[in-house]
């Protein structure tokens, strides 16, 4: 049904840009969110809105 915007998504994908910028991802923001989840319990946002959960990961960053 979707299948027209998996391939797209898929050809995005294979791009050189694309492939640097998984690798600055994956240098910069996983290993905090890993931390946060590993070593803090950070499993799970309990919020409903974009700005209660950014402080509620903000708070937990900073701890």
């Amino acid at each position: 049904m979707d299948k027209y915007l998996y391939d797209q998504m898929h050809e995005r994908l294979q791009t050189r840009k694309a492939k640097q910028m998984k690798k600055l991802r994956w240098a910069t923001v996983e290993p905090v969110i890993g931390t946060l989840v590993n070593s803090l319990g950070i499993r799970r946002v309990n919020t409903r809105e974009i700005k209660p959960a950014n402080k509620c990961v903000l708070m937990a960053s900073v701890c």
